[in-house]
């Protein structure tokens, strides 16, 4: 079932806090001031403002900037333009779409087609290479909501790690697989 509005809409706030929090923390780690980024991106030190938000860190913005202004402000942070929509590379998790975090690397091959649900995989061995990659995610998924609601002893996280080496096995075995069937893997 796609999302809803409503679902949408939660996420695209999740998203501008991102955002929001990726513009801040690379504009301090460049030893930029606002009004400095905004003159090296040609935007507006409002629109900074606005988008990193106050104090509280809440941006002041209700939708998503425009791209233009995503890759100026990357240009002017020195910075890819994925990081400022999916900070916490690699690991972290961020919001993707409603209902669905998955870690920054993750969310940033999305992009380019290696890795999310709403891609279809064109070739048998497209088909299987995204079934077994995204295995270690569902587990690390569950890993995470079990952690969450469950605040488990350190038992759990040792049964989620013996799974996660598994499927590390299945996975370097279905990369053979991959190969003789005559595809690519794109990252081991």
């Amino acid at each position: 079932m796609p999302p809803t509005q409503e679902q949408w809409n939660e996420w695209e706030q999740a998203a501008i806090q991102q955002l929001g929090k990726a513009v801040r923390a690379e504009r301090e780690r460049a030893g930029l001031s606002q009004r400095a980024l905004a003159d090296a991106a040609g935007i507006d030190r409002g629109q900074i403002a606005n988008i990193e938000g106050g104090k509280d860190g809440k941006p002041r913005i209700s939708e998503l900037p425009r791209i233009g202004v995503l890759v100026r402000l990357a240009y002017a942070l020195k910075a890819p333009p994925i990081m400022l929509l999916y900070p916490g590379m690699p690991d972290e998790m961020v919001h993707v779409a409603p209902n669905s975090m998955r870690p920054a690397k993750w969310a940033a091959m999305s992009w380019v087609g290696q890795s999310d649900d709403w891609v279809q995989p064109r070739s048998d061995a497209e088909r299987l290479m995204k079934e077994v990659w995204n295995r270690p995610e569902k587990i690390a998924e569950r890993m995470i909501r079990d952690e969450l609601r469950n605040r488990q002893s350190g038992g759990a996280a040792r049964e989620y790690k013996a799974l996660i080496e598994a499927e590390q096995e299945i996975r370097s075995e279905v990369n053979e697989r991959i190969r003789e069937l005559g595809g690519t893997v794109t990252y081991e």
